[in-house]
């Protein structure tokens, strides 16, 4: 069956006819499909280190007073809201990462660091998170705690008027956060179902025999004669109009 037909003059694709090409060849490419799936949870497996995250939480406040009785304007949470993007990067400095590093003992630079460290409100709020995301569990939590310690002070002395306080330290995280290995085998299924259906279609498209009287009707040409089929006439012991 030709997917490729000829309609007045134009040439038209029968989106019917590919999808019987396809369903032809369904299994294989299943088969494809599951193959690239196998291929790529392999590849990220053996290539793709598993890391691990955790975050701390702290609380930002553009008051430096202690006194519980003093209350808070909505304008100054909506202020400390907004410094949060302020505090983030003086997170991702290079005096507190450097401090972090020597601290924790760690063979890399501070922009290698910064790499794996995140700073976000919480739902728009003045309470903001130190998320790492790290190779190891143990000192994914640390990095994060040591952040959480050295912060207060370092935001204190650059930003007159304000304070941050830490809410909670990081835990030690059980489990890790990437690869995510299921979605993995999903999308190289998927990528595998795609390019087998994709090559498929194209050599469907490129297949120009002529495989049956039909073939040449899709393409308005005349039928001359056909040959008959000699494998069908053993099977009934018939061939032509006269009898075996």
């Amino acid at each position: 069956m030709s997917i490729v037909k000829k309609q007045q003059e134009k040439i038209e694709i029968d989106m019917l006819a590919v999808l019987k090409v396809l369903w032809k060849r369904k299994w294989l490419i299943l088969l494809s499909g599951f193959a690239a799936a196998l291929l790529y949870y392999w590849w990220t497996v053996i290539f793709v280190a598993p890391a691990y995250s955790t975050s701390a939480t702290l609380y930002a406040n553009n008051s430096n007073t202690t006194d519980v009785s003093t209350s808070i304007s909505s304008a100054e949470l909506n202020t400390s809201a907004r410094l949060v993007n302020t505090y983030a990067a003086i997170i991702l400095s290079d005096p507190v990462l450097d401090q972090v590093i020597e601290d924790n003992g760690l063979n890399e630079t501070a922009r290698t660091l910064a790499a794996c460290i995140s700073v976000s409100a919480v739902n728009n709020t003045e309470v903001f998170k130190i998320s790492v995301r790290y190779p190891s569990s143990q000192m994914a939590a640390q990095i994060a705690n040591s952040i959480a310690d050295i912060a207060p002070g370092k935001i204190a002395e650059i930003v007159d008027g304000c304070s941050v306080r830490l809410i909670s330290y990081a835990k030690v995280p059980v489990s890790i956060s990437s690869p995510d290995y299921a979605a993995q085998f999903r999308t190289g299924f998927w990528f595998g179902i795609i390019v087998s259906s994709v090559l498929a279609f194209l050599v469907a498209l490129v297949d120009t025999r002529v495989k049956g009287e039909t073939d040449l009707n899709e393409w308005e040409y005349p039928v001359l004669g056909i040959i008959p089929s000699f494998e069908d006439a053993e099977k009934t012991g018939v061939y032509g109009y006269g009898n075996k």
